[in-house]
C-alpha cells in the first residue's frame, strides 16, 4: 500500500470510530496512529462540531437516496417484486465443521 493510501485507511477507521463513540457521548477522543512519517495525532471533538464538519456530506447523500427510494418505492406500487433474501444450505467439510453457504439453491 502506498503511503497515501494507508492514510486514507488509517483517517478513515478513526473516523468510523469516532462517530461511533460521539454517538453516545457529547465528546469523543481522537487518535490516529502513524498520520505521517510515523507521526501520531491525538485531540478531541464535540458531536456538535462533528456534525457541522459532517453537514455538507450529509446534505450531498439526500437527494440521491431519495432518488433510489422513489424508484423502489414505484416498483413495489407497480406490482413488481423480488426475493432479495438469501437462501442458505449446509455443507460439511468432513471434520464436523459446518460451513453455510449464501445464495446456494
Amino acid at each position: 500500500m502506498t503511503t497515501t493510501t494507508t492514510t486514507t485507511t488509517t483517517t478513515t477507521s478513526s473516523t468510523i470510530q469516532l462517530k461511533k463513540v460521539l454517538s453516545a457521548n457529547s465528546e469523543a477522543p481522537i487518535n490516529v496512529e502513524c498520520l505521517i512519517d510515523d507521526i501520531d495525532f491525538q485531540s478531541s471533538m464535540t458531536r456538535d462540531k462533528f456534525e457541522e464538519l459532517a453537514a455538507s456530506l450529509v446534505e450531498r447523500t439526500k437527494q440521491p437516496l431519495s432518488q433510489v427510494k422513489m424508484g423502489f418505492e414505484k416498483r413495489i406500487t407497480c406490482g413488481v417484486s423480488w426475493d432479495v433474501t438469501p437462501k442458505p444450505t449446509s455443507t460439511s467439510s468432513g471434520n464436523g465443521v459446518v460451513w453455510h453457504q449464501i445464495g446456494q439453491d
